[in-house]
């Protein structure tokens, strides 16, 4: 996927996606009448690229911004009526630690399913998308924090008889406004029960009380 800016926009250039070896996915939640994309009422999911190498060459404000091998993501989301309607609450988050990619979505549906989805790959091998068993734990921020409510996220999500475990702690916030925190930090984790010493770089989202 190649992503161009042009005028009238103050950033210009380009961002381009290179999938790493892995298949797009959908939230794949099972035993529910309704379609495959659909993550919980009214609410649609694909994920296009779990996991790319990313070539960034732009120029924002005057400032040029490149680099080469970044970590990409896209997904594609879209309702009939407003997310605040259609979910109570969610996480949301893609990392890459070590050979691990990891995506999660979590949270509870309108109609009071929760719902819950995930992604492992390793070295660009798909290892598990499971649609249950994604457990996702929240750690609220001191009452002084400059960064919003919550300082980390945990997560453990199942493949085969194993689990990969991660805790991402939050660096930076671009996005406080209400109930919706969005931001980026540095996510650490492995297998559960091994080695769990590989650090990486995640991206967040989430809409809730810590």
């Amino acid at each position: 996927m190649t992503v161009n800016f042009t005028e009238p926009l103050e950033i210009s250039g380009s961002v381009i996606l290179n999938a790493v070896h892995c298949p797009s996915t959908l939230p794949l939640l099972s035993g529910r009448d309704r379609s495959e994309y659909e993550v919980s009422p009214s609410l649609g999911l694909d994920n296009a690229f779990p996991d790319a190498k990313t070539s960034v060459d732009l120029q924002v404000n005057g400032t040029q911004v490149k680099f080469e091998d970044g970590i990409g993501y896209q997904d594609l989301s879209w309702s009939d009526i407003s997310y605040e309607d259609a979910l109570e609450h969610y996480s949301w988050a893609h990392g890459r630690f070590g050979p691990y990619s990891i995506v999660w979505f979590a949270g509870e549906g309108s109609d009071g399913t929760q719902v819950a989805s995930g992604y492992v790959s390793k070295d660009g091998e798909l290892l598990s998308t499971p649609c249950s068993g994604v457990i996702v734990e929240t750690e609220a921020a001191a009452p002084n924090s400059t960064i919003g409510p919550i300082q980390s996220l945990s997560v453990e999500i199942p493949f085969g008889n194993q689990a990969i475990v991660a805790n991402l702690t939050i660096g930076s916030v671009f996005i406080n406004e209400g109930d919706l925190i969005h931001g980026t930090g540095v996510i650490r984790g492995g297998v559960k029960g091994g080695d769990q010493d590989y650090s990486g770089s995640a991206a967040f989202e989430y809409v809730g009380s810590p």
